[in-house]
Formats: structure tokens, C-alpha cells, sequence
């Protein structure tokens, strides 16, 4: 439900993007350069991945753009993860549509194209990326606040889902 409340605001905004961290992330080289002013955003890409999950990216050999040694490539296969994302207003309006009611992880939605609800975006990748979730990079010295709470809602979950199935 963050991610949407993160959509809501930036549809509020006003603005054309957005930006979306999640609570643990960390920054690479340059990051306050590079977020200090987005004229180098291409107005045409909807969804712009950050960061990176230590995988080999498959995605275009020519890169839409770049920006201080980074490029702007788009991703030809799925990769997971939406700790740090850039997204248009216009995307966050279509996911906030189709989102009304969760049926898969947010990071499915917006980047998974087998996905039932994928938005139907494509998905662009920053080559290297500029950001990692601590519990990728193994820094365990910056947790999630989340982390606590992931164990008990996972079981109030299961458990929500198992009373469903007996009603049923």
C-alpha cells in the first residue's frame, strides 16, 4: 500500500515524474547529481528501474540516453525488485486504476509482462544502476523498518487466507 500512496502523490504532484525508494535503500556515486535535476529524463519512458539486484541485465545495446556514465537502456526480460524506480504521473494514474484491488506484489504489476495486471509499460533500466536495498548488498548495518512488520503481516496474510479458504 506504500507504492500506491507513493502513485497518489505523484499524480497530486502535478509534476510529469516521480520518484519511488523504499526505506532501505542505498545510494551509488553521483546520486545527488543525478537527482538534483532530472532534465536528462527522456518524457517518452514511463517506468525507469534505479536500482539493481546483483542479476545480469538483458536489455538494448544502445541506450535511449546517459547520463554521467549511466545509461538508459530498456530491459528485454523480467527483473524484479521496486525499491527505487522512476514513474511517470501518467503511470502511477494507470497503476492507481488497476491497483484498486492487489492480486500480485507490486514489483510483479509494474515490471513482469506474464503478469495478469503488468501495466503494459515498458520498462527502462539505469546501466549501472545507481541503487541497491541494503538487504541485497548485505549491509546489515541499515535494516528496514519494514523488515519487523514483513514476518507478521506475511502470517496475518496466510492466516487471512486460510479462514477465506474454510468460509469458502
Amino acid at each position: 500500500m506504500s507504492q500506491r500512496k507513493a502513485w497518489q502523490a505523484i499524480v497530486a504532484s502535478g509534476d510529469r515524474h516521480g520518484i519511488v525508494f523504499e526505506d532501505d535503500i542505498l545510494f551509488g556515486r553521483d546520486s545527488a547529481e543525478i537527482f538534483a535535476d532530472f532534465s536528462w529524463m527522456p518524457q517518452d519512458i514511463h517506468l525507469l528501474r534505479l536500482e539493481t539486484v546483483l542479476r545480469h541485465t538483458v536489455h538494448d545495446a544502445k541506450p535511449i540516453t546517459t547520463i554521467l556514465n549511466r545509461d538508459i537502456v530498456r530491459l528485454r526480460h523480467v527483473l524484479l525488485g521496486a525499491g527505487a524506480y522512476i514513474i511517470s504521473a501518467h503511470a502511477a494514474a494507470h497503476l492507481l486504476e488497476i491497483t484498486a484491488k492487489f492480486t500480485y506484489a507490486c514489483d510483479y504489476v509494474l515490471f513482469d509482462p506474464t503478469c495478469d495486471d503488468f501495466c503494459c509499460f515498458d520498462v527502462f533500466q539505469m546501466v549501472p544502476a545507481i541503487c541497491i536495498q541494503s538487504a541485497v548488498a548485505k549491509k546489515p548495518d541499515l535494516p528496514s523498518i519494514l523488515g519487523p512488520m514483513r514476518k507478521e503481516m506475511f502470517y496475518k496474510g496466510r492466516v487471512r487466507f486460510i479462514q477465506n479458504l474454510s468460509v469458502n
